[in-house]
């Protein structure tokens, strides 16, 4: 599903490869250093249905019991607007957007983090209303992605 990995750029839009990136944390090699790598690395397992990495990085008073996904959501880009560190807690504000059932989602979400015995973790997120939105995408306009396609051709299939 994921062929070539190491040449790839990694999905959290940090322009690195995936492998130098994201990969090092979901693949289990090290944890992520701060909140803002966490919530990188969280959108990225998101994105490729890695379920296992979001339930080890969520605080345990917080986490699911099972988590799941739709396989037809296809994210498409995720932009930092914010990150702030205060000890052992910290911040991430982010803008998320994804295709879902021929929609376009936008997350806007501040995320907060823990670190518990060294390690940080997700604990929950607040979604800024004003800026969640779902809009129905129609088959001939430009994609969302970015890709100069019409959306038919490119994430409308």
């Amino acid at each position: 599903m994921f062929e070539h990995e190491n040449s790839k750029k990694c999905l959290c839009g940090s322009e690195r490869l995936y492998h130098s990136c994201c990969g090092r944390y979901i693949e289990g090699y090290e944890a992520a250093p701060t909140p803002e790598a966490l919530m990188r690395s969280r959108y990225t397992a998101f994105a490729r249905q890695e379920f296992s990495y979001l339930l080890k990085t969520w605080h345990p008073k917080t986490r699911p019991e099972e988590l799941g996904g739709d396989k037809s959501s296809q994210w498409l880009g995720l932009t930092i607007k914010a990150s702030k560190l205060d000890g052992r807690e910290g911040k991430v504000e982010f803008v998320a957007q994804l295709v879902y059932d021929r929609k376009l989602e936008t997350l806007h979400e501040l995320s907060n983090f823990a670190k518990v015995d060294g390690v940080w973790l997700y604990v929950d997120g607040e979604f800024k209303h004003e800026k969640h939105r779902i809009r129905n995408i129609s088959k001939n306009e430009a994609c969302p992605c970015g890709s100069g396609k019409k959306f038919k051709r490119c994430h409308g299939t």
